[in-house]
């Protein structure tokens, strides 16, 4: 009974100097020197802080403080801290997975602190079918798809923009967080362009909070090549009030290449009229129903679709109708009436 009497001493003694106490991570938080845990993840990096007031544990003989996060049988732990540090952090957690979290504080006695527990990012991820494509020469579109987090919440997005090749973007811009797709303007002719869009999302709950944060990249893309301006061979006047127009198709074009369009106008001072479009296998068109004796000006350019257009080449020489329909097509007399002329001089 005397040896049981001084076991139970013994046990009590030691209790005195290193004790447990063991609090649920609400009632805790509210204890006024643990202030917050907070969980940062970026992409593949994920960092749990933990931080307190140093000077309430200072004042209850706290020296230094070591923090953990326990799943199932893996144990993630912090190195052990300074409590004037004011934090400890802790690294290497798993998506998607509920953790116990405990600080154990050493100095004039021991104590393990439990905080409740805590849950990491969610697995999936924040955007998804992610899409580029070029509208012009300039200019290009992206859009995507975001997830449905039902306690999470989308924080605003940024998007930039850089040449390939180059580390320095040359667009960035922040987005809603309800932003669907965005159009980037002001960009380079046939150039490629690697776009990236940064998301974060936050989550708060009793005494947790955290962001978490990825990086998605656009597939590379590259603004249009607009097709080298039309040549003109020439314009042929047919008659007093039609002529044919023929022009050389541009060295150079892409599969969005659709034609020509043509325009004309009657004076220098005057404006261009469309006439019409061309496919890209017509090099010729012919403009009827011009007036007699008036003088027009034509020019041609290409057409990229969507929304774009090479310069035009205008046909410089102004072309003159003639008043009256000959069968040259150019005022002149026509070989037949030249003989006659010249008959009619032999004769005389």
């Amino acid at each position: 009974m005397l040896q049981l009497y001084c076991i139970l001493m013994f046990i009590a003694s030691f209790l005195a100097d290193v004790s447990f106490a063991q609090y649920d991570g609400k009632s805790k938080f509210n204890a006024s020197y643990f202030l917050s845990l907070f969980y940062y993840k970026v992409d593949v990096s994920d960092i749990l802080t933990i931080t307190w007031d140093a000077n309430a544990l200072k004042s209850r003989g706290v020296n230094s403080a070591t923090c953990f996060a326990v799943q199932g049988i893996f144990d993630n732990s912090s190195p052990e801290t300074a409590a004037e540090n004011e934090k400890c952090i802790i690294t290497s957690l798993f998506l998607d997975n509920a953790y116990n979290v405990s600080v154990l504080e050493s100095g004039k006695s021991n104590q393990t602190v439990n905080l409740g527990e805590y849950h990491t990012c969610p697995i999936w991820d924040h955007l998804w079918s992610l899409r580029s494509r070029a509208e012009s020469r300039n200019k290009i579109k992206l859009s995507w798809s975001p997830q449905s987090f039902s306690n999470h919440v989308f924080k605003p997005m940024i998007l930039s923009c850089k040449k390939d090749g180059d580390s320095a973007p040359v667009f960035t811009e922040t987005l809603g967080n309800t932003t669907t797709n965005v159009t980037v303007n002001n960009l380079e002719e046939d150039t490629a362009y690697l776009c990236t869009i940064n998301t974060t999302i936050y989550f708060s709950n009793n005494n947790q909070s955290g962001e978490c944060k990825k990086s998605y990249d656009f597939d590379p893309i590259k603004t249009k090549y607009v097709m080298r301006t039309p040549t003109f061979r020439s314009v042929e006047v047919l008659n007093d009030t039609s002529v044919e127009i023929e022009f050389d198709e541009p060295e150079e074009v892409d599969e969005d290449f659709k034609g020509f369009e043509i325009s004309m106008k009657n004076s220098v001072e005057g404006d261009w009229t469309n006439v019409t479009q061309l496919k890209p296998e017509q090099h010729s068109y012919v403009v009827s129903g011009l007036t007699k004796g008036s003088t027009y000006y034509f020019r041609a350019r290409s057409i990229v679709q969507p929304e774009g257009y090479s310069n035009y080449s205008e046909y410089s020489l102004p072309i003159e109708l003639p008043s009256e329909t000959t069968s040259g097509g150019l005022g002149l007399p026509s070989m037949y009436g030249c003989l006659l002329i010249l008959s009619v001089i032999v004769m005389a």
